[in-house]
């Protein structure tokens, strides 16, 4: 192993040694006053949903061996990759919202809390683990992420270690500022100010957002409403696109392969491109699910039933509205998301439109009004001289970096997966 390797595996073993420093237990003892609602929630609000450690050593065995062995809690739970692949945890759609919601809901704290530390740089649906609560008063489910072995130290990663640090995780969750700083290097990436800043802070919130609509959508897989398909569609084109580029990069990594080919044949695919189409593809999905819900948003009688009916569904329409807000490529720290969780939606006119337009018709006009006020960005055609020395055209290129794709591909794009364990980054095939 090498000594970078050795140093990631002692920098996650001091990181986890400071968070658990500062981690409330999640599942407080029997008869506590923590079991009452209000006392939970706070006390869910203060929860660090991840694993405590409780020793860690490095020994070295000789010149360029030694071994770093972690001590850390047995977290219990399935990871949601596999929960959401039995048949048995199939749920309606609001059932699988409202699972979402909660991981959310109890992760936003935890990476709020964590973030002044790392970034964590490999959150997915493999490396969240799902368990029931062990307060036997109520159903909610508990959340954990785990696995911070591709971890980056905050303040360095911000003064300039995402220029040098091999990219890391899973690239089905990775945003388009990932795909353009692995093709391009990251001078091209400092051509859009946009997509530095998506990749110096926001992917931890990029690739959460992707795993709650995972969640979502595979749980209440063929169980959605009229006026919410659009979203299981919309992710359905997101992640076959997104398999297809793993295997191919997967495939490359084990067999030790030719990263510029790879490289190469993603050009010619336009990953990045058709990346960012998808994506744009899920936050007007998300759009139309968010304004659609608060459509039927149902009046605040006097009844307590009526009350709580209103509040859910405004809860799940800001629940879509913040999904959306994460996927819009503008950076939103942690807690924005939760101002925006807990922001009451204000439930678009129930009165028809002339001719008699449904609720359901109105929030499609709503999202296109919204997507006609976006700001107009120019794009163009460019030939570029690929890594291999090849030339390819790449279209859609925003102008602001054009010059840029010919001048400076350089020997910065990362080709390389950070990891103390070559079995663990890229996660193993999905059966």
């Amino acid at each position: 192993r090498s000594d970078k390797e050795r140093t990631q595996a002692e920098y996650e073993a001091s990181l986890m040694r400071r968070l658990s420093a500062e981690r409330i237990r999640p599942c407080p003892s029997e008869g506590s006053v923590a079991s009452h609602a209000g006392r939970r929630q706070a006390d869910e609000r203060q929860r660090i949903a991840c694993p405590m450690l409780h020793a860690s050593q490095t020994v070295v065995d000789g010149p360029g061996q030694w071994k770093v062995s972690i001590a850390m809690d047995r977290v219990g739970g399935i990871p949601l990759d596999d929960y959401a692949r039995e048949d048995k945890n199939k749920q309606s759609f609001w059932d699988a919202a409202s699972l979402s919601r909660q991981l959310l809901e109890q992760l936003c704290p935890t990476l709020e809390h964590v973030a002044p530390h790392c970034v964590h740089r490999d959150i997915n649906a493999h490396n969240i683990l799902l368990a029931a609560r062990c307060d036997k008063e109520n159903q909610d489910h508990v959340f954990t992420l785990i696995d911070f072995g591709l971890a980056a130290d905050t303040v360095s990663w911000r003064s300039g270690d995402w220029k040098t640090k091999d990219i890391g995780g899973d690239c089905r969750y990775w945003p388009v500022s990932c795909w353009k700083l692995f093709l391009f290097g990251y001078k091209y990436l400092q051509g859009s100010k946009q997509l530095t800043n998506e990749y110096i802070f926001g992917l931890d919130q990029h690739s959460l957002v992707l795993t709650c609509v995972q969640l979502l959508v595979e749980v209440a897989r063929c169980q959605f409403p009229e006026g919410t398909e659009g979203l299981e569609k919309a992710w359905t084109a997101y992640w076959d696109d997104a398999m297809r580029f793993w295997r191919q990069l997967y495939a490359c990594f084990k067999q030790k392969g030719e990263w510029n080919a790879l490289k190469s044949a993603f050009l010619q695919q336009q990953v990045a491109e058709t990346t960012g189409r998808n994506l744009a593809g899920l936050r007007s999905a998300l759009s139309a699910c968010a304004t659609v819900v608060a459509a039927r948003t149902p009046p605040i009688a006097s009844t307590g039933a009526s009350v709580t009916a209103a509040a859910d569904t405004q809860q799940f329409a800001g629940f879509f509205r913040t999904l959306g807000r994460m996927l819009d490529g503008d950076v939103v720290d942690w807690a924005e998301i939760r101002r925006l969780l807990a922001a009451p939606v204000v439930p678009p006119s129930s009165a028809p439109l002339a001719g008699g337009t449904s609720p359901q018709v109105q929030a499609n006009f709503c999202l296109a009004d919204s997507l006609a006020a976006a700001p107009f960005r120019r794009f163009s055609h460019q030939r570029v001289r690929t890594l291999d020395g090849a030339s390819s055209i790449t279209r859609d290129v925003p102008e602001v970096g054009a010059a840029r794709v010919r001048a400076e591909v350089d020997s910065s794009a990362a080709t390389s997966w950070s990891t103390s364990s070559p079995e663990r980054s890229p996660p193993s095939v999905a059966k």
